[in-house]
């Protein structure tokens, strides 16, 4: 245990230091011949309230728009089109569950120096409650990302980044189907999304004076240290203060991500409960435009730095799969396909008899340590200092022994140089 915990403060002091330049070089400009530094500043200032009330003010316009509806039909046609005039390659998304619906909207800005293909994902849903127009929510999310999208459309980057718009969070008991659908799907087509970054009611601060939430999982991520740094570095133009709470199977769309092992997060405002929601007084006169203007400059600046970090080195889990049954070394079955988030068991992946747990390592350096972790403890057979760099998990191996129900399987990957990268997924033993 200490060494985990030893291991995961290097990953966010890493984290930190990778923001520590004074600026951000910019390159491949989609709409100039001449190459053009910008720092992240220009990137703050390029949001106005002007452009966020445009686009909010729109949404609003088409009234209450439950999943399923003519209203939500509508709203998502609108949505898709401000991709298109943005010169993005855009795509309606369909899914289906018993008794429920509808579509997502994907638009992607393809970079040039793509690891495996790999993307960041900002997200947000655009469904509302029955009775309301969803100005707050989650109007606001969406606005911020059409509005960033505007910005991010005349330029190239090294990362690719992906906007995807989500129905089906307001539906039924379960709540987030439309972000379960995309994460499942992306997951067995082995897309390679590097983090996500959910947007979820930031159109007023009831209370909170400036302070911004950030809702993560128990898992280590690079999004959290980030997202503090610029919003300290840049607290002038920005003007909002980070709190951080860890919540695990959460109604939020980035939990549909985390259950199928990814790194993601979500920005939503405190005490959100104490603005209105869920009603028809969530209208235009519940939202506080400058803190919404503020969101939309930090989440750029975010973005940004994301869509410039160079990917070093990065470690996936590729056996055994998110969402499977398996019978010793085979899977037989795929887990049951309804969205039982409540339950915490979506992606969950069932062992009877022992498997080989298999990573794959995407980095250029030369490999120093691979540790693997059950239910963060690590044995001397958990520890790899060459390839094959796989682990055989059998609950009787492994001390303490493993029992029947649920674990965590984690993977740490230290290079030479000190590099760092994590993985983890669920596991239950049968």
């Amino acid at each position: 245990m200490k060494n985990r915990i030893f291991i995961i403060s290097i990953v966010f002091i890493l984290c930190f230091q990778t923001l520590q330049t004074s600026s951000l070089e910019i390159t491949n400009h989609s709409y100039e011949s001449n190459d053009l530094q910008m720092e992240i500043t220009d990137f703050i200032v390029s949001i106005n309230t002007s452009l966020v009330r445009y686009y909010l003010e729109k949404l609003v316009s088409f009234g209450p728009h439950p999943t399923g509806s003519e209203n939500c039909t509508k709203v998502a046609e609108y949505i898709y089109n401000e991709f298109i005039e943005m010169n993005m390659d855009v795509y309606f998304d369909e899914w289906k569950y018993p008794l429920v619906e509808d579509k997502n909207i994907i638009a992607t800005l393809n970079g040039v120096k793509e690891i495996q293909n790999g993307m960041y994902i900002i997200c947000a849903h655009y469904d509302t409650w029955w009775n309301s127009s969803g100005a707050n929510d989650d109007g606001s999310g969406v606005a911020v990302i059409l509005s960033i999208a505007h910005v991010l459309s005349r330029y190239t980057f090294n990362n690719t980044i992906r906007f995807v718009l989500f129905s089906g969070h307001e539906t039924g008991p379960l709540y987030t189907y439309g972000s379960f659908a995309y994460v499942k799907q992306a997951y067995q087509n082995n897309e390679n999304i590097l983090g996500v970054i959910n947007i979820d009611a930031v159109g007023s601060t009831g209370d909170s004076g400036n302070a911004l939430r950030l809702s993560k999982s128990t898992r280590p991520d690079q999004f959290s240290k980030i997202t503090e740094s610029i919003a300290e570095r840049y607290y002038q133009q920005i003007n909002i203060k980070i709190q951080i709470t860890e919540f695990d199977n959460i109604a939020l769309d980035h939990q549909s991500f985390i259950d199928y092992g990814y790194e993601a997060i979500t920005y939503i405002q405190p005490n959100c409960l104490s603005a209105p929601c869920h009603c028809p007084e969530d209208n235009l006169d519940s939202i506080d435009f400058n803190f919404l203007t503020n969101v939309t400059k930090l989440t750029i600046a975010v973005v940004v730095t994301l869509a410039e970090k160079p990917i070093d080195l990065q470690v996936n889990i590729v056996e055994p799969k998110e969402g499977m049954i398996y019978f010793m070394e085979q899977p037989i079955s795929e887990t049951i396909g309804l969205n039982l988030r409540n339950l915490g068991i979506r992606g969950l992946t069932y062992l009877l008899g022992e498997i080989t747990a298999k990573i794959r390592i995407e980095t250029n350096e030369e490999i120093f340590y691979v540790y693997f972790y059950i239910d963060n403890q690590i044995s001397i057979e958990g520890i790899k200092t060459k390839p094959p760099y796989d682990f055989l998990i059998n609950k009787l191996s492994i001390k303490p022994f493993l029992s029947f129900g649920k674990h965590k399987l984690s993977i740490i990957v230290t290079t030479t140089s000190g590099k760092i990268a994590y993985d983890e997924m669920d596991i239950f033993i049968i």
